[in-house]
């Protein structure tokens, strides 16, 4: 038994334990620290020194795999079929056109599709959009209690007006890319690009689309 083996076998029991408060669950702890520990075999067996936070790190990394590879068909029962990986071009098309861009103001949007289709954690999201995890919370209240109101039968006012209109053509064409691909990385890595996620508009201005009746800022 070499000396990496010997550190991560000195190391396990803390790591079941964390891999339990990530789980809770006992079973999938289980499991999460066996494929923890065979991963830092594989790619650290070499390594002079291994510390507990890269073995955690490795441990949380893994398990948000696992969590989205479990739950990308089971988007939400609000759209559902986002999360049917066979759905066609067209049909996403069309939810992404109709709803997450005429439905939902910018941020919300982007929120909805990074947190209920690839179900990131909202401390990641408000790292990808320079939020804080409490302004993900809100926001995701809000256009959860928008999307019930709607189902109750209370009509919205459509809020495509605070989009760019190149930038709602290109934010359209990356999630339907994300979602084919299942590789939401193609729409993350351009999040910065996006001046509509930076800016507060409720007027018309040169660039935007306007509806009259639209009255909701892209503050959230």
């Amino acid at each position: 038994m070499d000396k990496v083996e010997t550190k991560l076998i000195e190391q396990y029991n803390s790591l079941q334990r964390y891999c339990h408060y990530l789980t809770r669950n006992r079973w999938d702890a289980d499991d999460l620290a066996q494929e923890t520990f065979a991963k830092v075999m594989a790619n650290y067996k070499e390594s002079p020194a291994i510390s507990r936070r890269l073995i955690e790190k490795i441990a949380f990394n893994h398990w948000m795999d696992i969590r989205r590879k479990r739950n990308r068909e089971d988007l939400s029962e609000t759209m559902p079929e986002l999360s049917d990986a066979k759905a066609s071009t067209n049909e996403n098309s069309f939810i992404i056109h109709d709803f997450l861009l005429k439905q939902l103001t910018p941020k919300q949007a982007v929120i909805f599709f990074l947190k209920e289709v690839f179900h990131y954690q909202n401390q990641e999201i408000g790292e990808y959009l320079h939020l804080t995890e409490g302004a993900v919370k809100a926001i995701i209240h809000r256009y959860r209690n928008r999307l019930n109101k709607e189902k109750n039968g209370v009509e919205k006012p459509l809020i495509d007006c605070i989009w760019l209109e190149d930038e709602a053509k290109e934010m359209a064409r990356l999630m339907e890319e994300s979602i084919q691909t299942a590789d939401p990385s193609i729409l993350i890595r351009l999040l910065p690009s996006f001046k509509t996620l930076k800016t507060a508009v409720t007027t018309s201005r040169s660039g935007f689309t306007h509806t009259p009746s639209c009255s909701l800022t892209c503050a959230a």
